[in-house]
């Protein structure tokens, strides 16, 4: 009989790191190809994609009641393995619906991703891997 082999904490910290440093990766590739204005509010009408990429913000919500209800209860570090990589796909999925919003908008307005940027990694923040 196999038994699973449990994580290593570093493990989860070098995940958690590099997701939270791909959310500033995206800022750096929208400003490099200048499709990020200096921030302001957005006029005229929201495209389909931006009105999402500002609801999406609510999935932070949803991450944070996992690592809290969930996350917090199991005792083993496996069993906290997948649990900490779905909340931080989903805070990375709102950081790059922003992403997508501002390149594909006509005005390129930064401040869909820099609401969502700010969102997911304060969402990042709140959910870093304890090992105990």
């Amino acid at each position: 009989m196999q038994t699973e082999a449990s994580p290593n904490p570093a493990v989860l910290k070098i995940i958690w790191v590099a997701l939270s440093f791909s959310i500033l990766l995206y800022g750096l590739v929208l400003f490099q190809l200048q499709k990020m204005t200096f921030f302001s509010q957005p006029t005229g009408p929201l495209e389909p994609l931006e009105m999402a990429a500002l609801g999406y913000n609510f999935m932070a919500i949803v991450t944070f009641i996992i690592h809290r209800t969930v996350i917090v209860k199991k005792k083993d570090l496996s069993q906290k393995f997948t649990l900490y990589i779905l909340c931080w796909a989903l805070n990375e999925s709102i950081a790059v619906i922003a992403f997508a919003a501002t390149f594909v908008s006509v005005s390129g307005n930064s401040f869909f991703f820099l609401t969502n940027a700010t969102v997911a990694l304060t969402a990042n923040v709140l959910t870093f891997p304890k090992e105990s």
